[in-house]
């Protein structure tokens, strides 16, 4: 019983669509499209966004929603974003959050 292709392009699509609606808010804090999609692929240790896998595709749409949902968890994204591209995460004086 193999991953079908289908599944795997649905998980991808739901992935990216996450990702579109987070953007918004990675930029304010200096992290970009493409440092994000590096970071997805330093986690994921492929050369490209089309080695991974419908599971790991999965794992990472089911971050994201949390990510959304939970800004503990969003920051935590972006201080792991920036700790993989090598930007130096700048503290927020309003909130106490890194950028």
């Amino acid at each position: 019983m193999g991953i079908e292709p289908d599944g795997r392009r649905h998980a991808q699509r739901h992935a990216y669509a996450l990702v579109s609606q987070l953007i918004p808010r990675f930029n304010p804090r200096g992290i970009t499209e493409a440092d994000f999609w590096a970071s997805v692929k330093f986690d994921y240790e492929v050369p490209s966004r089309s080695e991974i896998d419908e599971l790991g595709y999965v794992r990472l749409a089911a971050r994201l929603q949390a990510a959304q949902r939970h800004e503990r968890i969003f920051i935590s994204l972006c201080r792991e974003i920036t700790a993989i591209t090598g930007d130096p995460p700048q503290n927020d004086a309003q909130t106490g959050c890194f950028k």
